[in-house]
């Protein structure tokens, strides 16, 4: 009897643990986006990139970008459906697509 007692009591435990730990996971907002280096702007130290929606994004910090760099960027939404409102948190080099037409 007292091990059953025992066992129900460690079971409880365990339920009310993992609701606890389960409401302290936070979801996260990032997300991963590809674009296109339209221009760099060496003057304000400016990359303006284009999604594939045709959304143009700018982030700071010209480094060697070049015009049809593809730049692979993790975003932040904010936690809103919008986008945007949304936010470059880091940008990483992913090759060029010389030779291809961007519009």
């Amino acid at each position: 009897m007292k091990k059953a007692i025992s066992i129900i009591a460690l079971f409880l435990v365990l339920i009310f643990c993992a609701t606890l730990l389960g409401g302290c996971v936070k979801q996260s907002n990032l997300y991963a986006m590809a674009t296109i280096v339209q221009s760099v702007d060496v003057e304000n130290d400016v990359v303006i990139v284009k999604d594939s929606s045709g959304n143009t994004w700018n982030f700071t910090g010209i480094g060697n970008w070049q015009v049809n760099d593809v730049c692979s960027c993790v975003m932040d939404s904010k936690g809103t459906p919008a986008q945007y409102d949304d936010t470059i948190i880091s940008t990483h080099y992913d090759g060029q697509i010389l030779g291809w037409i961007i519009k």
